[in-house]
């Protein structure tokens, strides 16, 4: 499960190397979350960007739980809200879906980044891909944001060793903010969450775009599409007013 806040505290969900710069404004990408706090002027609906993921966490499972026995989810659970996502067509394991999710990306085909291990990864996506591929690290880095990525697994090190200063694109966009696109990552043995509820489905809030998939499985040819994880990193990036993931393929047209 995704949940993503805007600065009204609208709160939309779908089902270590450090470096500290006061000045500049945060991007924090938590695996169990996405803090953005710009200190320069963007056009953008959010000062804070919240991104979590629960992996495998299964909607019918909180759905069919007793709120008492899980608060902390149901108040999760609580703000705008869907538990009918999808995760990729071809794809629904740990790893090739997080990668979906940093780069807005299809698993699969030409614009999908291709990495479909679930192991410990051996080598970045670039190298894995044949050529770099572009995430909401890279759109963040190089607009001056500072940037942090924290993982409840120690797989999830493909994305620090993928966007570090060795493997990371050179930045060409205004100021060189350098290649290490991830300022801070650490692995994380345990955590805490605390939420706000302002209720909606997002199905109904994006009925224009996104069509509710009931107990089917739409292919990605489908039109409209289901809201799917892969989504999240250009959503992210256009409540903070910046352009989508180069190359990119879920929600590129930040429609949604």
């Amino acid at each position: 499960m995704e949940s993503v806040e805007n600065r009204n505290g609208l709160r939309l969900k779908l089902t270590s190397r450090s470096s500290t710069n006061s000045d500049k404004a945060v991007l924090i990408f938590v695996i169990l979350a996405l803090f953005v706090l710009p200190t320069w002027v963007f056009a953008a609906d959010a000062d804070h960007v919240i991104i979590v993921s629960a992996d495998g966490l299964r909607a019918d499972a909180i759905e069919n739980l007793d709120v008492n026995d899980i608060p902390n989810l149901k108040e999760l659970a609580s703000g705008s809200a869907t538990f009918n996502a999808r995760t990729d067509y071809n794809y629904t394991n740990t790893l090739p879906n997080h990668a979906s999710m940093v780069t807005s990306r299809r698993v699969l085909g030409v614009d999908g980044h291709n990495w479909t291990d679930n192991g410990e990864p051996c080598v970045t996506l670039h190298t894995n891909k044949g050529s770099y591929i572009a995430g909401v690290f890279d759109v963040a880095h190089d607009k001056g944001l500072y940037t942090a990525m924290y993982a409840g697994k120690t797989k999830f090190s493909l994305f620090d060793t993928s966007y570090d200063a060795t493997n990371g694109a050179v930045d060409t966009t205004g100021d060189d903010n350098g290649q290490n696109k991830i300022d801070t990552y650490q692995y994380l043995t345990d955590g805490a969450l605390q939420t706000r509820a302002v209720i909606d489905d997002l199905y109904d809030l994006n009925s224009s775009t996104r069509t509710d998939p009931d107990n089917s499985r739409p292919d990605n040819r489908s039109i409209p599409q289901p809201i799917r994880n892969a989504d999240v990193a250009n959503l992210a990036l256009d409540l903070l007013g910046l352009p989508a993931i180069p190359g990119s393929v879920n929600n590129f047209a930040l429609e949604w």
